[in-house]
């Protein structure tokens, strides 16, 4: 497993305006594909670690891909 930061990530990691800071945002998806986590950024600034079967407004996590987290209930953009 690597511990070194791609560039691409690092830039939009500091970039100003790169999240927006009102709403829930996914920060990144971490773990193995048996065991993945999904990072979550609140509007208050909270990061909370979510998995699979854990609820979360407007309803629960289904998946969690590489790329995707899966929200049962959700129909938003």
């Amino acid at each position: 497993m690597s511990t070194e930061t791609n560039e691409i990530t690092a830039n939009l990691a500091t970039a100003r305006g790169a999240l927006p800071l009102n709403k829930r945002t996914l920060i990144g998806i971490v773990g193995t594909p048996e065991a993945r986590r999904a990072l979550i950024r609140h509007a208050g600034g909270e990061i909370e670690t979510l998995t699979v079967g854990d609820a979360i407004a407007p309803g629960t996590i289904t998946a969690i891909s590489d790329d995707a987290v899966m929200i049962d209930g959700w129909r938003g953009a």
